[in-house]
């Protein structure tokens, strides 16, 4: 595992920051305003973490890594192959100017303060400890190299992780449809792969309700199910990426690909 400790995305904005976030968002009368000022709670702040998670499958995505095809049986389908083609983009293009641009909105640093104060009550009503200078942490897993952003990290007296964080700021109905999907398997997976990377037992997704200003929060345990699946997507994403880099050194296609056109007799 490694760990790229990037600026602490935490900005101290002023005491009275948070009650004026939540006061501008009662304030804002158009659902579309207030759509984005909960978007950008799931947005990162730096440059230097916008560059380490470059060339890598991320917690975020990988939900997406995992699905299969649209027929039975067909395993690596054409959203997993979005995403490996994308992993492989930025393992030659490093192009991240157009997120970079994202993360100096008026929303964002608000949404950095929910996320502080998410962290805040957690620590108050369960007495752990919980650091926010991790940055990025990324392994590479059978020749593909992983990442994720935990919100924080809770470490043992040793230096080991004991466990991630993930917060999930949100309000009203936003934040009643987060929690709906608390079980679902995407969510399942960010917070498995978050565990395996970071080799700790546990992980806590924090809920946070903006205008209510308070949390709730669900624990969970490594699977070892996650890590077969994973195993198996990840000798598929080979093959894939085997087969992508053959077809790369010809001209003619049509030589090499089997390519159907129901126009001809």
């Amino acid at each position: 595992m490694k760990i790229t400790k990037t600026k602490q995305h935490y900005i101290d904005f002023g005491e009275s920051s948070l009650e004026q976030f939540i006061s501008n968002y009662r304030a804002t009368p158009l659902r579309s305003l207030r759509k984005d000022m909960v978007e950008a709670l799931d947005m990162q702040t730096n440059l230097e973490w916008l560059e380490a998670r470059q060339g890598h499958i991320t917690a975020s995505n990988i939900s997406k890594f995992l699905t299969g095809g649209r027929t039975k049986g067909e395993l690596f389908g054409d959203t997993a192959k979005a995403v490996v083609n994308q992993y492989l983009d930025e393992k030659t293009d490093h192009c991240f100017d157009d997120l970079a641009s994202r993360t100096e909105t008026y929303q964002m640093k608000m949404g950095i303060i929910a996320e502080k104060r998410a962290l805040q009550l957690f620590q108050e009503q369960t007495g752990l400890s919980v650091s926010d200078e991790i940055g990025f942490i990324s392994d590479n897993i059978g020749g593909i190299d992983f990442g994720a952003s935990p919100d924080g990290v809770i470490y043992n007296k040793d230096g080991s992780i004991d466990a991630v964080v993930e917060i999930k700021s949100r309000t009203g109905a936003e934040f009643r449809a987060e929690r709906d999907k608390l079980g679902n398997k995407a969510t399942v997976e960010q917070m498995q792969l978050q565990m395996l990377i970071a080799d700790c037992p546990r992980a806590y997704l924090i809920m946070y309700d903006i205008a209510n200003d308070k949390i709730q929060f669900i624990a969970w345990t490594r699977g070892l199910a996650f890590k077969r699946r994973l195993t198996a997507q990840i000798e598929l994403a080979k093959q894939y990426i085997a087969e992508q880099q053959e077809l790369d050194k010809y001209t003619n296609l049509k030589e090499h690909l089997v390519v159907e056109d129901p126009y001809q007799e």
